[in-house]
Formats: structure tokens, sequence, C-alpha cells
């Protein structure tokens, strides 16, 4: 408690609640004048079944697909019990806010993931910690294009080397109807299985994730 009375909110609270802001922004619900504002939930699982009520309420919106499939890529692939998941979820999410404007734009360009992660190595330090930090936000970008298979719209996946303007096509991940329902099912799973086998659960071990971003377990380190 303040001095003022009022109850203190730990930063990793506050983090989480952001997080949890952020992953809803795009869902619409329908107004109600009769119906009051529910609360975020605090932290842990409730705020994973918040965006899982938001993510299949909208039909189209994916969003668990990305993040399980980038987390367990990077498990199997990097192999790095000290990688910092914490900027390679949000870069797997990331090209899914272009749902603003409708349809893919320059977030669903391979260009601009290169990009961002050449801008990185160019203005990190090897092997620093700032780097193994900033290098999951382009990652993160890169592997929600190959999961979406963002290839097909040429135009927009090349960008600008197709030329500056884009295509009047929608976004791949929201045209697919049913497909996008059983894959963001899927991830929902595999997100779950993720936190149940790293304890997330636990009030310690969530704090330690959102200090550090590591994950003690990962697919490939229970082989």
């Amino acid at each position: 408690m303040t001095v003022s009375g009022h109850r203190r909110v730990s930063p990793s609270h506050s983090w989480w609640v952001t997080v949890a802001k952020v992953a809803t922004l795009t869902c619409r619900r329908p107004r109600s004048t009769t119906s009051k504002t529910k609360r975020l939930p605090r932290r842990g699982l409730p705020i994973v079944l918040t965006v899982a009520e938001c993510s299949w309420s909208e039909p189209g919106v994916v969003f668990f697909w990305f993040i399980a499939t980038a987390v367990i890529t990077v498990g199997f692939v990097f192999r790095d019990p000290t990688f910092d998941n914490r900027l390679l979820m949000v870069g797997s999410v990331l090209p899914g806010f272009d749902i603003v404007f409708g349809r893919s734009r320059v977030l669903h360009s391979v260009t601009v993931s290169i990009a961002l992660l050449t801008l990185v190595m160019l203005a990190t330090d090897r092997g620093s910690v700032r780097r193994k930090t900033l290098l999951g936000l382009p990652i993160g970008m890169i592997l929600h294009l190959v999961f979406d298979a963002a290839w097909n719209d040429t135009a927009t996946f090349w960008w600008p080397f197709t030329g500056l303007a884009f295509d009047d096509v929608g976004m791949s991940i929201t045209d697919r109807g049913l497909v996008s329902v059983v894959l963001e099912a899927a991830g929902f799973v595999l997100c779950i299985w993720l936190w149940r086998i790293n304890g997330l659960g636990g009030a310690a071990r969530m704090r330690r994730f959102l200090a550090d971003g590591q994950l003690i377990t990962t697919p490939e380190r229970r082989a």
C-alpha cells in the first residue's frame, strides 16, 4: 500500500497488463450501453484466456499461432537457453497490426524485416545482451511471414522492389476462413503447453520470465 492508501502496481504487473491491452487492440467487440467494461485480469493464465476470447470473437484474427510457432522454431533452431523470447513474441504478432488497414501493408514485406535485422546487427556489439534481446523482434517478424505464407502476395512481400503501390488484396491470414480458426486453436493449445512445461503459472517463475525472457524448457531441450 502507498501512503495515500492506493495499492502499488508492480512493474511486472504493469508490463503484463500493457501486453494484454496491445494484444486485444484489434479486437472489435460490440458496444453495449447497459454492460460495464470488464477489467483486464491481473496476470497469468486469466490474461491468456482474455486474449483468446478476443482472438476467437473476431473471425480471421490469429494471435497464438504466431507466438507458438515462433517460440518453438527458435527453440529448435538456435538451441540457446538464454534467448530472450519477449521481443520474439512481440515481433511474431507485429505484422498482424496491418489489420488496421484491412489488408497487408509494409509489415508484411520481408524487406522491412530484413532491414530491421540489419539495423540491429549494425547498431549492437557482437555477443552483447542488447543484441540478443533486440534480435528477437526482427526474427519474430520473419517467422510471422513464414507461418503466414506471406510470399503468396508477391507485390507486398517484395515491396518496394515490386513498386511503391500496394495491391488491394486482403490479409492472407484473414482470407482463409475456417483454416484461420484451426490454426489459432492449434496455436492456443501449443501456448498452453509451453505455459505449463515452463511453470509460468507460478508468480516467481513469471517474474523471472518478465525480467529476462528466458524459458527454462523448450521442445528442443526436452529431448
